[in-house]
């Protein structure tokens, strides 16, 4: 017998502060780890799974459901022109 499921989840970007980055990946990795905090949900952009890189700029951005994640400038750059064609 075999079962297979599959399951969808729809998340709300309700807003990422794009107008400057929050801090560097590097930055961020040291000060939790510092303080034994978990880094693996931080690791990739929430939206794209784009791995961040030593001194790559990250933006902080609120999520349904899953609270604050990181986004890369691609993606924070699509949510501002997303909210700029809305207004």
């Amino acid at each position: 017998m075999k079962l297979t499921k599959t399951t969808k989840k729809t998340y709300e970007i309700r807003q990422i502060l794009w107008e400057k980055p929050t801090f560097k990946w590097g930055n961020f990795r040291d000060a939790r780890k510092k303080h034994g905090m978990s880094v693996s949900k931080f690791e990739k952009c929430f939206f794209c799974n784009h791995k961040f890189t030593e001194d790559e700029d990250m933006y902080v951005g609120t999520v349904s459901i899953e609270g604050n994640r990181l986004f890369c400038l691609d993606c924070a750059n699509k949510y501002k022109e997303e909210c700029e064609e809305k207004a």
